[in-house]
């Protein structure tokens, strides 16, 4: 393939950093206890119980209805369920996210090596950003069908195509398709997010049949699983859920936010990141004025990408419709593409395989203490829990509250639900509708159950203490940067307190995570004090299951 002159070619020296880079990355999981990431226990959570709910004297059937089958958005459900007859569901999480820390870099650098093979180098770079701010939230789903979609597009897009081949398709394509049909299986935004990337590069081949007959060809299976699980799926019953305001950040907030959508586990992490996307950028702009994006070739149609991503998260709702993450989910695809945008001169391109490992050991250096404490506060929660009833129900409520990224520990009740069969009022189940609602929900809890009569049970709800952590926040503090509030403190803290009491005769013990002796005087009054372990707190509700 042709190469810029000058430009340093892909070497034993680039594969060497690539997969020394990309093994020390997948081996992060494994150098801690439970994985600490906010939505992770919670999934697991949801596979355990798809997987015993039909088992003999399962407590599940009482508050959940299942909507089964081979739907969109479902697959990390359905690996785990499956698997976790053979491993366990924590154990077959880290291979999961594993796989995803791996692949990502090696699906990207098949579409650099395909499409802009002088910049192959940059891939990198991409390092550095790999485990932040989704990778803590838990969007592993996300994360996987982010994979399978870039190695669609490096199977499938064509950047070179000439008259004289007429686009002809073959096994390439038919494995661009295979990868997208997986994706729209693990994630369907993320198909979305792919197609509409796929026509932004072939923008310029738009006007001939081939190109739509190549486009049809990759997206046309996973298009038509999509369409037909969202018809064919009925709405579940029952659900309680609230659709939500939408909501636009003004231009402070979205500078905001992309600084604290680069952060996992702590804001120390950002600076290396930092240093490499202002690098980065900096090449970008070079290439986008040596390519402007509305030339043909491979590097204005990534210049074209990579600027439509950055401008939609600028433009689009940070929650649409009670959909969060909305926007954020564009600048997670543009920082992945961002190293494929950027034309570094051959001299500082000779030593990307020095400084991208260097900034992504800078990054991984700076986590571990923080990923390490986090998973042992998980554990501290398992420990607490140890010798619950099976079946037992809980009020989860994590006072560790984070002001700037994601909350790794929110779940760790999750793990609960995997040892003792528990229940608890944050399963994802009735949540908010999103493509397509009810429709794609999995689990959904029966109303009046476990909350209050009305069914009426909010996705964050009285469980939740940043609820109330937030409002209580001093003006200015970096808790309130990049979150709207409502109300006052006292209001919210009276308002948490009469919903714990309106539905605690329903539960049987309740966890807190990192309590304050204050926080204790408010939430715990009237509760016995069950088991104390490191930042875990166990308590049993007197009317309950009797402490065992």
């Amino acid at each position: 393939m042709p190469q810029t002159p000058g430009a340093a070619p892909w070497s034993r020296r680039h594969g060497v950093a690539f997969v020394a880079t990309a093994m020390a990355f997948a081996a992060v999981p494994w150098t801690v206890g439970p994985w600490p990431s906010q939505d992770g226990p919670n999934h697991l959570a949801v596979a355990h119980i798809l997987r015993t709910y039909g088992d003999p004297g399962s407590p599940f059937p009482r508050y959940w209805d299942v909507q089964a089958g081979f739907r969109p958005s479902t697959a990390l459900y359905s690996v785990l369920s499956l698997a976790s007859r053979f491993l366990s569901e924590g154990t077959l999480e880290k291979c999961t996210v594993s796989f995803a820390l791996a692949a990502l870099p090696l699906a990207l650098l098949l579409l650099a090596r395909r499409a802009v093979p002088d910049r192959a180098a940059n891939v990198l770079l991409s390092f550095p950003l790999l485990l932040g701010f989704s990778f803590a939230m838990g969007f592993l789903s996300f994360q996987v069908a982010l994979a399978f979609g870039i190695l669609a597009l490096a199977l499938g897009w064509e950047p070179r195509v000439t008259p004289a081949d007429g686009g002809r398709l073959g096994w390439r394509h038919a494995l661009a398709s295979a990868s997208y049909f997986l994706c729209v299986w693990w994630h369907p935004v993320v198909a979305l997010m792919t197609g509409m990337v796929l026509l932004l590069l072939e923008w310029k081949a738009l006007r001939r049949w081939t190109a739509w007959r190549r486009i049809l060809v990759m997206v046309a299976p996973g298009a038509a699983f999509l369409v037909a699980a969202y018809l064919l799926a009925g709405a579940s019953p029952g659900s309680s859920a609230d659709a939500g305001d939408t909501h636009f950040s003004d231009p402070v907030s979205v500078l905001g936010a992309a600084f604290e959508y680069s952060i996992g586990y702590t804001p120390l992490e950002v600076l290396p990141r930092v240093a490499a996307v202002a690098w980065m950028l900096r090449y970008v702009g070079t290439s986008v004025r040596a390519n402007p994006p509305q030339r043909q070739g491979a590097e204005a149609a990534v210049g074209r990408v990579v600027l439509a991503l950055l401008l939609l998260y600028c433009l689009l709702p940070g929650t649409l419709a009670g959909w969060h993450y909305c926007s954020a989910r564009f600048l997670l695809y543009a920082w992945l593409l961002l190293p494929l945008g950027a034309q570094f001169p051959p001299h500082v391109a000779r030593r990307l395989p020095a400084i991208g490992p260097v900034l992504a050991a800078l990054v991984l250096a700076i986590q571990w203490p923080f990923l390490r404490a986090a998973s042992r506060q998980i554990q501290d929660a398992i420990d607490a829990g140890s010798t619950l009833p099976r079946g037992a129900t809980i009020v989860p409520a994590d006072f560790n509250v984070s002001p700037l990224g994601p909350q790794p520990t929110i779940d760790a009740w999750g793990y609960l639900v995997l040892e003792h069969d528990a229940v608890t009022s944050q399963v994802f189940a009735s949540g908010r509708p999103r493509m397509g609602g009810e429709r794609f929900r999995t689990l959904t809890f029966h109303p009046g159950v476990l909350d209050v009569a009305t069914g009426a049970l909010p996705w964050s709800g009285f469980e939740m203490w940043s609820d109330v952590w937030r409002p209580c926040a001093p003006p200015g503090s970096p808790a309130r940067w990049f979150v709207h509030t409502d109300g006052t403190c006292a209001d919210a803290v009276v308002a948490r307190q009469q919903a714990l009491a309106a539905v605690l005769d329903r539960y049987d013990y309740v966890l807190m995570l990192h309590p304050s002796e204050h926080e204790q005087e408010l939430f715990a009054s009237g509760l016995r004090l069950l088991r104390h372990v490191g930042a875990a707190w166990m308590y049993a509700v007197p009317h309950g299951m009797p402490a065992p």
